[in-house]
Formats: structure tokens, C-alpha cells, sequence
């Protein structure tokens, strides 16, 4: 405009006739008015044109930032639920309290056994639950848990040559202490298997816990096979059930004892409605 603004009055007309000859207004108003509802009409159809096209590029870039967003959100909890899966690798029973807080954080549920020294923590990620037992004292490992929450997630249970997603005579034709529970709510088993020198005389378990995922049709045993099932009952049984939990008792540790004190797995009642950590 300072340059246009800046010709003599005779160019500046001159310019205007050339440029709009449509125009048809005497004297130097009409020419001026003339020039000015041009440029406005150009300046109308220029933000037309641009609110043509900025919506559809402003909704574009919203769709694209939000896709950005959920991508990265939904990454950044892949990285978390595989970091919360592969720290199952660095568990077993021995370890510090202090080592599982560093690898899984803070757990959703705390509880104290009164009368001894125990304590259990549970955690409750996407696709698996995990209990951890410990002796406050020592601050040791004595017992931990992995419940499977997902048919697709088949940890290997440590020790033996086998994983969760298979029967239990398949991972074991070996076991003993087997329990059952039936109630209204639900359905659990559990049995233990001693691992002797290769498991470094541990206990491992299998159990089929009622907040867990079923990996296959599963036909509870009848209530007066509880608590402790016969023989002949559980052969069957064993060779066409899915176990969806796995625990590891202590170095030396008892069936009956403290490694399990608070059962194998999270306990349904107070666990089925707990908080999930984001990933």
C-alpha cells in the first residue's frame, strides 16, 4: 500500500483503468471507491478461498495430532506392559522386597499376616495379576504368583517344561497337596509339585484361580470332591484342564507352610475389583 499510495494521482488513475477497466465511475472519487470495492471484493474472495480450505486442513491436523497422541499412547503402554511381562524373568523366590519394588513399583493391595511375619503384595497389570509374598523381617522373597488374565499371554512356569495354556498333566504328571474350593462365586484349584534338585528343592504350583482367564472349557469338580479331591477324579480332571496360575515356593519351603499362607494366587474376593495399573 506504500508503494501504490506513494504515485502521483494521474498514475495511480492510469493503473486503475488498466487493472479494472470495468469500472465506469467519473471523477477521482468514483475511481477511488471504484478501486477500493475492487480490492475488497478480491480480499472477500482471497478469505473465501482460505476458509474453504482451513477447515478441512485444521480438522485434518487435529485428526492427525490425535492420532499422534494415541500412538505414542498406546506405545509408551506396549513398552510398559513388555516391561511389566519380561520382569516375571527377573523373579523368583530369595529375592528382595525392595528388588521387586524396583522392577514393578508400588502394588495395588498390601496385606499383613497378624499373627507372623508375613506380608503379601498383588499386583494387577493388563494381562496378569502377580502375588508376592515376603517375610518383613528379612525383607525376603518366599512365594510369588502369576495369574493370567489373557489367553493370548503363556508364561513359561519356571523350572519345568511346560507354560500356562497347557494342561495340568501336561506340565506335570507329577503332584501332590491337591485342594479344590466351590461356592456360588466360584471355582479354584490348586496343587504343588516338588521340584527336588533341579528346581534347587523348591515347590513349584498349579492352579486354576477364578479371576484368571480360562484357555480352554473347564468342568469344575463336584463339591464333594472339596476340599480334597480323590485320585481318580483329578486324573480326569487334570488331563482336560487349563491351569491358568503358576507359583514358586521357597528354597526348602513346606506346602503347608509359610509360602502359602495366603493361597495360591490373589484371593478373589478382595482382588476382583481392584485397580489396574495403565498398562
Amino acid at each position: 500500500m506504500s508503494k501504490i499510495s506513494s504515485l502521483p494521482r494521474d498514475e495511480l488513475k492510469r493503473r486503475i483503468r488498466i487493472e479494472w477497466p470495468e469500472l465506469k465511475w467519473s471523477g477521482d472519487f468514483g475511481w477511488f471507491c471504484g478501486a477500493f470495492m475492487r480490492s475488497d471484493m478480491l480480499f472477500f474472495r482471497f478469505f473465501k478461498k482460505f476458509f474453504k480450505w482451513f477447515w478441512p486442513v485444521l480438522l485434518g491436523a487435529f485428526l492427525v495430532v490425535g492420532g499422534m497422541k494415541d500412538f505414542l499412547g498406546f506405545y509408551k503402554d506396549f513398552l510398559k506392559q513388555k516391561r511389566a511381562e519380561d520382569g516375571l524373568k527377573m523373579m523368583n523366590s530369595g529375592v528382595s522386597i525392595k528388588h521387586v519394588e524396583s522392577v514393578f513399583g508400588a502394588p495395588v493391595l498390601e496385606s499383613h499376616d497378624e499373627s507372623g511375619d508375613l506380608a503379601e503384595y498383588v499386583y494387577s497389570f493388563k494381562r496378569f495379576y502377580l502375588q508376592v509374598v515376603f517375610n518383613e523381617i528379612y525383607n525376603q522373597v518366599v512365594f510369588y504368583a502369576v495369574t493370567s488374565k489373557d489367553s493370548g499371554f503363556k508364561p513359561r512356569v519356571p523350572y519345568v517344561n511346560g507354560s500356562l495354556g497347557m494342561k495340568f498333566s501336561e506340565i506335570s504328571e507329577a503332584y501332590e497337596a491337591p485342594e479344590a474350593a466351590l461356592s456360588s462365586k466360584y471355582f479354584q484349584y490348586s496343587e504343588g509339585v516338588y521340584l527336588g534338585n533341579p528346581g534347587n528343592y523348591r515347590n513349584i504350583y498349579l492352579a486354576y484361580n477364578p479371576l484368571g482367564v480360562s484357555y480352554g472349557d473347564i468342568s469344575p469338580l463336584p463339591f464333594d470332591q472339596t476340599p480334597i479331591p480323590s485320585r481318580e477324579v483329578l486324573e480326569d480332571f487334570r488331563d482336560t484342564t487349563h491351569p491358568n496360575t503358576y507359583g514358586v515356593g521357597s528354597i526348602l519351603g513346606t506346602m503347608k507352610g509359610e509360602e502359602t499362607k495366603f493361597g495360591v494366587g490373589v484371593e478373589y474376593f478382595s482382588s476382583r475389583d481392584l485397580p489396574e495399573h495403565q498398562y
